[in-house]
């Protein structure tokens, strides 16, 4: 029992190739989650509150900048990294794949969106092409809150060309409406275990891990002996200043 919650391997408790937010992990990756109780109404309350202040005001900001109407690629950009982790806590808490969720956010082709998020976006700066055979999809992303020929208030999918755009701005406020849903009718009691922390197994051969753990204990090294050296030297000070 850590003094942070309990320690187990992941939130799903598979006991052998165990699966987390879509990957596989297995013990030789050298960590373990730590996780700890949660009232799940109250979960879903902060991150709700959460993107508001965060993506939606800035969701504002850079319609404002473009006479809301559209934004430049590397807004649109930012706006998704900000909205992707919080679709994935929100799956997580359901006990569903944030593809899924997507889904449920009537997003045209959801696992692939999620998969060149996650692998993509996380990453890197540009988008990449998804090849499936001889057919080949090209991710896009736009931003906007109405049109009048009513396409550009959705997600697109264009056959001719094979590009699934995902508007973000309607992603935001389908996710914010999908929350205010699960918030209203979920049991006051209702408990969920959420992340709360990594342990970096000491034992592991993980080369990774063997380093962050080299640096953790180093970083403290050095934090005390700056520490030690600022003791020291208001000790001095206060010597030459005839202090107690």
């Amino acid at each position: 029992m850590d003094k942070l919650g309990q320690v187990f391997s992941d939130p799903t408790e598979p006991t052998n190739g165990r699966m987390i937010n879509g990957r596989r992990w297995h013990e030789s990756s050298g960590t373990k989650y730590i996780l700890q109780e949660y009232n799940y109404k109250r979960h879903l309350e902060e991150i709700k509150q959460s993107l508001e202040s965060g993506a939606g005001r800035y969701l504002i900001s850079i319609l404002d900048e473009t006479n809301k109407d559209s934004a430049s690629r590397s807004a649109v950009f930012g706006l998704v990294r900000m909205i992707m982790p919080s679709i994935e806590a929100i799956a997580r808490a359901q006990g569903i794949g944030p593809g899924t969720l997507l889904g449920l956010l009537k997003v045209p082709g959801p696992n692939l969106v999620w998969n060149l998020y996650r692998d993509v976006l996380t990453h890197n700066e540009e988008w990449v092409k998804a090849k499936i055979g001889q057919k080949t999809i090209r991710p896009s992303i736009w931003i906007s809150m109405s049109g009048s020929d009513g396409i550009t208030n959705m997600h697109v999918v264009n056959p001719h060309t094979g590009t699934h755009t995902l508007n973000v701005g309607i992603l935001y406020y389908d996710l914010i409406e999908h929350l205010d849903q699960e918030i209203k009718k979920a049991p006051k009691d209702k408990m969920i275990k959420i992340i709360i922390g990594i342990e970096y197994v000491e034992s592991t051969q993980n080369r990774e891990v063997q380093l962050i753990i080299g640096e953790a204990r180093k970083t403290e090294e050095d934090a005390q002996s700056t520490e030690d050296w600022f003791i020291r030297h208001y000790e001095m000070k206060s010597r030459r200043m005839g202090k107690p």
